[in-house]
Order: structure tokens, then sequence, then C-alpha cells
């Protein structure tokens, strides 16, 4: 489920994205995350992965014989890294998981056994690959690929750690210009570093369902806030980690709560199109929800 964090966004969504542009697809999957993120979005998701995997160019593997994403060079690694980051974040969000699909799972399979890095021939195509990667590894609710992810992270750490004993003891830098993509997100992830979006996707409470919700520290309880996407009766559904009660708060006709195994599933009536809302009650040991923070830009700069 996607984070239910407290605070509006202080940015739009994302509008547009090209399915063969490695840095809008890497937004596009954080955005995803977002329990503010529009039904716009959603669908931007669905377009973006199906341009990609009807449109891209593919090269058959010599040993296996299967059709891949990128050329026998490494050319396109990236992408279908991103990409695989992408349908990570939608299997998350909407409660399954990346599993026994080849062409995704497959880039993870790419990792060199000595240097634990995507193998190809470019060292900016293995370094951005292996980063991105990492990431999708760290979201992952699978073992395996969560410790693909940290064997990634180890490759790369352990380059740039080459680097820095060659520069110290006077030798030549095999590779002075290594990028860094997502250092600050991949720092969070793997050593703990503060990060405040990383921060907001640690919230109790997650929604589910496809809608758009906000939500607001009041003191009854958190107040969250939605527009129906169809007319008549809906469904939310929440994963949650605390015991919650469900109230009926404004615009709303009706409002039936029901609550197990981790589960709150609302079912509502709206009196008027427009505006929603609902107000969770915890009990006052709970902690409190995270405050929201905005998705950090992709970026190949420490």
């Amino acid at each position: 489920g996607r984070s239910v964090s407290l605070g509006m966004p202080s940015q739009s969504m994302i509008a547009t994205v090209s399915p063969f542009d490695v840095p809008s697809i890497c937004d596009l999957a954080l955005t995803s995350m977002l329990a503010c993120r529009d039904k716009m979005v959603s669908d931007l998701v669905d377009v973006v992965t199906n341009e990609y995997y009807t449109q891209a160019h593919y090269t058959v593997e010599p040993n296996t014989q299967q059709s891949l994403p990128y050329g026998l060079n490494g050319a396109g690694v990236d992408l279908l890294a991103a990409h695989t980051l992408l349908d990570q974040v939608a299997n998350l969000v909407s409660g399954g998981s990346l599993n026994s699909q080849p062409p995704k799972v497959f880039a993870y399979w790419l990792r060199d056994w000595s240097s634990w890095l995507v193998w190809v021939p470019d060292q900016r195509l293995a370094r951005r690959a292996s980063a991105i990667l990492s990431v999708s590894g760290a979201l992952s609710d699978v073992p395996e690929r969560r410790l693909d992810g940290a064997m990634l992270q180890a490759g790369l750490a352990a380059e740039r750690a080459l680097a820095l004993y060659q520069r110290k003891r006077g030798f030549t830098v095999d590779r002075p210009d290594l990028i860094e993509p997502f250092y600050n997100l991949r720092a969070a992830l793997y050593q703990g570093s503060p990060n405040q979006f990383v921060d907001s996707l640690m919230s109790e409470v997650r929604i589910v369902s496809d809608e758009a919700v906000t939500a607001e520290q009041t003191e009854d309880g958190v107040l969250v806030t939605w527009t129906p996407t169809t007319t008549g009766p809906g469904r939310l559904t929440f994963e949650i980690g605390r015991p919650v009660t469900a109230e009926p708060k404004d615009n709303l006709r009706s409002l039936v709560a029901n609550q197990a195994l981790g589960t709150l599933t609302v079912d509502y009536d709206p009196l008027a199109p427009g505006s929603c809302s609902l107000l969770l009650k915890s009990p006052g040991w709970t902690v409190p929800l995270p405050h929201w923070a905005a998705p950090p830009a992709y970026s190949e700069n420490r």
C-alpha cells in the first residue's frame, strides 16, 4: 500500500513521462508511492510500462535464447533497471510482489559475481543500472530481491572505496568519475542516514485503494480526505499496523468500517459529488504518522 502521511503535497504530481527516459521513469516510480498521488499518475504507470515492453528494442541472448529489452553490449540496461523499479513499486503499492516475471527479475541476474555490479562494458551504464536496481531491491518484499539489492549496493560502495584507496596511495585511479544515482536515498535505505522521504514511507496506515488521500492531524484523530473517482457508493481499503476506528466526517451519507488481520475496509456513500473525509482514531500510545515529504528527484551526483 501507499504510505499515508501528514500534510499536503507542496508540489504538483508528475504529468508526462517518456518510457525511454531513465530520470522521469524513476521519478514516476517514487511518486507512485505517495498516498496523495492521483489516478492520472496510476494510469500513467500502466501506459508507460505497456509502451516500454511493446516498443523496446529486443535482442536474443545467445546462451538462453531469451528475447531481452537491451543490447548485447548493455545498451538499454539502465532503462530495464528503471522499469524494474517502476514494476516493483507498482506491485508494492497494490499489495502484490515482483516474482516470476523473467524480463523484470532478469535484470538482477546481470550482477557480476566478482564486482557485485551489473555487468556491462560501459562503466557508467553499470553503475546507473546497479544503483537503480539496489533501490528496487530495497523496496521489495521478496527476500531474494532484497539480498540482490544489498549486494549491488555493496558493489557500488566497494568501487568507490577502491578509487579512494588508489587516490590516497598515489596510484592511478582507474575510475575517477564515478556517478552516484540516488546516493542520498540509497544511504538512507542501506545505512540508516536521515531522509525525510524515507521517513514518510514508514507509516503504519497505508492505502491500497486507487483513490488519492491526504491526512491531517487534529485533536480528535487523523482526518483523511479524498475525492471519489466514481459516483455512488465506494470503498477504501487500508493496511494498518495499529488499532484504528473510522468515523464519518464530511460529505458522507453513511460509513461502515470493518477491521481484520491488519486490514481496514471502509464502505462509504457520499452525500454529493466532491471531497469526502473521515476520522481515524487510534489509542494514545500509537506512534504518530510521519509527515509528508517530496520524493527526491533523480540525480547522479552525491
